[in-house]
């Protein structure tokens, strides 16, 4: 699969601009995004499984706060996740699984997904999300 992703230069923090034909998609490109930027050599296999369940009351909330989860079962784990598989998604509700591997260290962290400058939108047949991270 292409790289549906790149970092963008940003103040203090770190700013990626993700893409992806679906939503699911940019939802994917997204969690890849950010197993990039804190682990440089990715596993090649899944062997992890977690959960995942978030609602919002919008597309743009629901990926901020799917991306905190991710942070989250990352810090509590010691895990990367690098792919999810949808049950239900919809603009405000996401339930799935994230699946990744351990690891024996990252090697940069962040620390919170921002609402700064979060957005989504469509363009052609493209949405795109800008997304920024407390690091």
């Amino acid at each position: 699969m292409e790289k549906g992703f790149e970092f963008l230069d940003h103040t203090a923090d770190i700013e990626i601009k993700v893409w992806g034909e679906t939503k699911e998609e940019l939802f994917r490109q997204s969690l890849l995004a950010l197993a990039s930027y804190i682990k440089r050599d990715l596993p090649q296999k899944t062997e992890t499984e977690r959960e995942v369940e978030v609602s919002a009351s919008n597309l743009e909330l629901l990926l901020a706060f799917f991306l905190q989860e991710v942070v989250t079962l990352t810090d509590i784990y010691n895990e990367v996740y690098l792919d999810l598989e949808f049950k239900e998604f919809k603009d405000t509700y996401l339930k799935g699984k994230v699946k990744g591997a351990k690891v024996s260290h990252f090697d940069k962290e962040i620390k919170a997904v921002t609402f700064s400058d979060l957005k989504i939108k469509k363009e052609g047949n493209l949405y795109l999300a800008f997304v920024v991270f407390d690091v």
